[in-house]
């Protein structure tokens, strides 16, 4: 309820402005369980991947996850087992042996376990990881695993957890406050007797105002004052006397003051216990903003400078600077301890847009755990956040530098907020690299699509060369000229399947004033004029069936910057790759590969060209006779020449399948509408 009120406070332009939205609860109770399994799996040292059958010594994760999920069961269950046991030795216990053998640990780790809201808005992922956290351990009582802990009440549970595990920040200060009432509300309601209540636990150092991606450097001359705070600190939370509390308040203050010099908030001071005693949180868990930086704001202005100094800065870079970028990066870099788990929601075009290559690599050479997708965003109902058409995902990540490139992670791709119907995708880092070594796409495929893409890429060995057309239109509008006794400026529109056209759906035909654009400009882009080059249009829509358009351009024409090309080697003949670019086959790995409705010249050079001599041969000879037909001057108007083109490439992607070695069953995952029995592919001959 606090959580609306606090979103309700903001106006809609400052909620959208400080990209500030309520998590429904759904989704909070998720994240904090999940942190919560993956902190206990890495304290307990229990293997990740290890879900196999425990005996009474050995836990696996999923005796964690069934703990953790049930807990709130637990005590019920167990006193039911318990009574069954005396009557019948054979009787199972709901949960393994294993928990009961290991109660001790787990209650320590839950115990010892340090979390941290980045972003705590109105507090509902601390909240409910203090109630995941209590319910665990009072489950441990409650079965009698631990009987010697027996008088402890969920009262002193909360507190326990308020006063040594819970730490947060946010820039303002009304969701600060509201985020302390929340805890306070959240421990008082569990005292049936208001007299043992005792002073609440003190939130002035624990639950802060300020801005999370700031920070101050510590060095020789700092480190002294960073000691101090963390003797202090512990006096003060324990401090009931208001007279010392006073007084301890104005130390630390004066301390805090003194290293931050303008009043920046630090994570290594304000928290400086926690980066003293473990080097960081265990858990980082939150759902940062959602608002990109723009420097005629004047507040982001100032800040850039600051945030480009930052030791993870560069992870975040790319297209806009988006904030959620940048606290993933810091999150995992610097609030994180090792080993230790963020979790965090954002914006799902983390998954594949290009402009988030840095940071999800940065996450990938770390250890990522899970991502969940919730790629719904115009259902109101069903997509995330009600007050924000955005699809978006969550992130389970360990910190952990590893070289390692086959350890395992899941995709869940869920089809609304509720988390009940969803497609599994199983990843290894190894298979993201090889489907997209330039900017580590996380893509939505099905496992047979997934084999498919590996199967195909795995068989490139030609890498090709695309660059954008040598003529910008806006740049070079000087040289442009309507006089059609300068060459040719094809444009984008001007480009279709193995030909060109004047006949364009937009823009108009302009010619090149080649003298004066040649004397003023002489890099190597220049001269490509010269060569005969496959030509391809450089947007295309991203629904369109066919995404990739290509012809090859004879030597004379100059191509616009809608355009992409591909100069010859002596690697390869240029209509044996045009038979390959304009194939089925690429154009759906394309598809399954692409994000946007750019055909990018990164892409066109990622893509799995695959040499073969007989093919080479062979596909160079069809190519040359569908261009022979479509260079006629009455191609366009004349429906029996554009069939028998139709023919030909129908032969061309039979042939393209084969040189790829698919299967039947593979070939019908590509094209639906393939016409080929079984028998006829398979005894098909080139």
């Amino acid at each position: 309820m606090l959580g609306k009120v606090f979103e309700n406070l903001l106006e809609v332009q400052d909620r959208k402005s400080k990209g500030a939205f309520y998590t429904p609860r759904e989704i909070v109770h998720y994240m904090c369980q999940e942190s919560l399994i993956n902190y206990l799996c890495t304290e307990l040292g229990i293997n990740e991947d290890n879900n196999n059958i425990s005996d009474s010594k050995n836990l696996t994760k999923q005796d964690i996850e069934d703990f953790i999920h049930h807990s709130d069961k637990i005590s019920q269950l167990e006193n039911i087992a318990t009574d069954k046991e005396n009557e019948n030795s054979k009787y199972k216990h709901i949960f393994s042996d294993s928990i009961k053998n290991n109660a001790k640990a787990i209650d320590k780790a839950l115990e010892d376990i340090k979390i941290c809201d980045p972003a705590i808005g109105s507090g509902a992922f601390p909240v409910g990881m203090l109630n995941e956290i209590v319910r665990a351990r009072i489950a441990l009582v409650e079965s009698g695993f631990l009987p010697e802990a027996k008088k402890r009440t969920t009262y002193e549970y909360k507190r326990q957890a308020i006063q040594n595990s819970i730490y947060g920040v946010d820039i303002e200060s009304g969701a600060v406050e509201i985020a302390k009432l929340r805890l306070w509300l959240s421990l008082v309601v569990d005292e049936e007797d208001i007299e043992n209540i005792k002073a609440l636990p003190n939130l002035d150092y624990k639950i802060v105002c300020g801005n999370s991606l700031l920070g101050v450097e510590r060095n020789l001359f700092n480190d002294t004052l960073f000691k101090q705070l963390e003797e202090l600190k512990p006096q003060f939370f324990n401090e009931t006397r208001k007279s010392e509390k006073r007084r301890l308040k104005k130390q630390i203050n004066a301390t805090i003051e003194e290293l931050t010099k303008d009043g920046t908030f630090d994570f290594e001071i304000y928290f400086s216990e926690v980066f003293h005693e473990k080097g960081g949180f265990d858990v980082v868990i939150g759902n940062p903003p959602y608002f990109e930086y723009d420097k005629k704001n004047l507040e982001h202005e100032m800040q850039i400078p600051l945030l480009k100094k930052s030791n993870y800065y560069n992870l975040a870079k790319g297209g806009k600077l988006q904030a959620y970028k940048l606290f993933i990066a810091n999150s995992l870099k610097n609030i994180t301890k090792e080993d230790g788990i963020t979790t965090l929601i954002f914006q799902n075009s983390f998954l594949g847009d290009t402009a988030c290559k840095n940071i999800r690599k940065y996450c990938l050479d770390n250890k990522v755990l899970c991502i969940d997708s919730f790629p719904e965003r115009d259902n109101v109902k069903l997509r995330v956040f009600e007050n924000v058409k955005m699809s978006v995902c969550i992130l389970q990540v360990k910190k952990r530098n590893t070289t390692k490139n086959d350890y395992k992670f899941i995709l869940n791709i869920w089809k609304e907020k509720y988390m009940i119907n969803k497609k599994v995708i199983k990843y290894t880092k190894n298979e993201i690299q090889l489907l997209d070594p330039n900017s580590y796409q996380i893509q939505d495929l099905t496992a047979i699509e997934k084999n498919l893409l590996m199967k195909i890429k795995e068989q490139q060995n030609i890498n090709v060369s695309c660059s954008e057309g040598e003529i910008n239109m806006t740049f070079h509008k000087q040289f442009l000229t309507l006089d059609k006794k300068n060459p040719q400026v094809i444009k984008g529109a001007g480009i279709q399947r193995y030909f060109k056209t004047d006949n364009m759906s937009q823009g108009i035909l302009e010619y090149l004033n080649e003298q004066n654009y040649l004397e003023q400009n002489k890099g190597e882009k220049s001269k490509h004029h010269l060569f005969c080059r496959i030509a391809m249009q450089g947007i295309s829509g991203v629904d369109d069936k066919q995404r990739l358009i290509a012809t090859i351009i004879p030597a004379g024409y100059y191509l616009a910057n809608s355009c992409n090309y591909i100069i010859r080697t002596n690697d390869y003949d240029l209509k044996y790759i045009l038979s390959i670019f304009n194939s089925c086959l690429m154009n759906w790995v394309f598809k399954r590969t692409s994000t946007n409705s750019n055909v990018n010249c990164y892409e066109v050079e990622l893509m799995p060209f695959k040499f073969n001599k007989n093919y080479n041969l062979i596909l160079s000879k069809m190519v040359k006779k569908i261009l022979f037909i479509t260079n006629s001057d009455d191609y366009q108007q004349n429906k029996e020449k554009q069939d028998v083109v139709k023919e030909y490439e129908k032969q061309i992607d039979i042939m393209v399948y084969k040189l790829y070695d698919l299967t039947y069953d593979e070939v019908l995952t590509i094209d639906k509408e393939f016409t080929l029995s079984e028998q006829e592919y398979n005894t098909f001959k080139i």
